[in-house]
């Protein structure tokens, strides 16, 4: 046989369970890898990689312009920077704890006045009056809705200790202002590693009226707050990003059924004619209001054909629920706390919720003070010596206290926290943080009830309580017969 009657030749028949395992080592040659790296039609992905700021430069307007609408708009979104504000900051704000000692002993006097200083200086600290407390709610909530906030430090005369913080709307530092060869992304001018040099900032709001110009201010001037997911990211987004479409689409949902509801509310009924007795004339329909109930008049022979219709939906519940519950995800809360919605919450589902939320303020509070209050207390430290309110030369040695949280079931937790006293495994200084407390000021109360009691003549010792009665021994029955 030659070798064309070999091509010629007709192949034998393939079993079956071989042409089977031929397909599957085909389809898995072809698939194997990620699957979620495989495009589909029932998929949307992006498929180019570009740089993180190259994807921000194209949507941060809308992106901001749409996280606005929905502060304003959008309940849901106005709860979240409502717990942002209560839970980060809280109502007494992030306090500053000076640890001045000389030796292992504390140097309380030195500590209470770089801490006093300091609070005076918060009492007025911004260029337009503001106080450390209503920067700090401003702050957070800004921060998270346009993704970044930026302060100008300004110095002078005009503010105490000669220092103060101009807050700058994001929208002046200019986005679209990008140079390769002078390194400037989206209005930052950076140094070969990133570092920002220089901010590009419009005199006013593009928005406003009346001339405005660009100018370049010193990055040592600016104070920039942002949360970068990627390296050399330069401006920041939104945090409801992720969930934004979600919440818009909800919202319009919500409306559409709010006003289904009203207009089947409101709508009673129709009013007819009839033809045969009215001979030839045809009079205008006429509605008839009685309250907020519309009858609806109908010209001479006219029908209508009413579809069943029932709102509110009673799928409306359960719907809403699922999608807050996606929306609270994105949004590292706890569902029961962005929709204050406790209805189907048991106590070991709200602890487990409430301790991750809570895990994520802290983060929030950590990041805050690494980013903003950390690197302003440096900037006004020696400020505030050359002004006289500080004599003390040496590092204070700052820490910060921010807002805690009260136990969930208080009996079981404080058992749990003097268990881990006696067992030394935990300290006094940690457990009142995790409340936002200051074991310092905590003491120094003690002390200050115990001598306003004693010179009151009053003994405030708990008295002892006495031991529960023990058990009555039971009879037994076979002793006794």
């Amino acid at each position: 046989m030659s070798l064309l009657d070999l091509f010629r030749a007709k192949p034998a028949p393939m079993p079956s369970d071989a042409i089977g395992a031929l397909v599957r080592d085909t389809y898995e040659t072809a698939w194997r890898g990620w699957v979620a790296a495989r495009q589909q039609r029932l998929a949307t992905w992006s498929s180019q990689l570009k740089a993180e700021d190259e994807e921000i430069k194209r949507d941060l307007q809308r992106l901001r312009t749409h996280s606005r609408h929905l502060a304003k708009n959008n309940p849901v979104m106005a709860r979240y920077l409502r717990l942002l504000q209560t839970n980060v900051i809280g109502h007494t704000g992030i306090q500053l704890q000076c640890d001045i000692r000389r030796g292992k002993k504390p140097l309380e006097a030195r500590n209470t006045e770089v801490e006093q200083a300091w609070s005076w200086w918060g009492g007025s600290c911004s260029t337009d009056g503001r106080n450390m407390l209503d920067l700090l709610w401003s702050t957070i909530a800004q921060v998270a809705q346009d993704g970044e906030v930026l302060f100008r430090k300004v110095y002078g005369t005009a503010w105490r200790c000669g220092f103060a913080l101009e807050p700058v709307d994001p929208d002046r530092l200019d986005h679209t202002l990008n140079d390769a060869q002078k390194r400037i992304v989206m209005g930052v001018e950076q140094d070969i590693w990133g570092r920002p040099v220089a901010y590009h900032l419009w005199t006013q709001h593009p928005d406003s009226p009346g001339e405005r110009r660009r100018e370049r201010v010193p990055a040592s001037e600016i104070i920039h707050l942002y949360r970068p997911q990627a390296s050399r990211q330069s401006r920041g987004v939104p945090w409801s990003a992720p969930v934004m479409l979600t919440l818009n689409l909800l919202g319009r949902y919500w409306e559409a059924e709010v006003a289904a509801a009203a207009h089947e509310a409101s709508r009673a009924g129709f009013i007819e004619s009839d033809l045969d007795q009215m001979g030839d004339e045809r009079p205008t329909p006429q509605d008839l209001e009685i309250g907020p109930i519309t009858y609806v008049g109908l010209p001479p022979g006219a029908h209508v054909n009413v579809p069943d219709v029932k709102h509110p939906n009673t799928a409306l519940d359960g719907f809403s629920t699922a999608m807050l519950r996606i929306v609270a995800s994105g949004l590292s809360v706890a569902h029961a706390s962005l929709a204050n919605d406790r209805g189907d919450a048991n106590y070991g589902s709200q602890r487990g919720g409430l301790l991750d939320e809570r895990d994520n303020y802290r983060v929030l509070q950590v990041w805050l003070i690494m980013s903003f209050l950390q690197p302003l207390f440096d900037a006004w430290l020696p400020l505030a010596r050359m002004a006289g309110k500080v004599s003390y030369q040496s590092d204070p040695k700052p820490s910060w206290a921010g807002r805690g949280w009260d136990w969930i079931d208080p009996a079981k937790d404080v058992k749990a926290a003097i268990d881990a006293l006696n067992a030394k495994i935990e300290t006094r200084t940690r457990i009142l943080a995790q409340k936002g407390l200051v074991f310092r000021d905590v003491m120094q109360e003690l002390a200050d009830e115990e001598d306003f009691a004693g010179s009151l003549g009053i003994d405030l010792t708990p008295a002892q309580q006495a031991p529960p009665p023990a058990p009555e021994p039971k009879e037994d029955d076979d002793a006794a017969a």
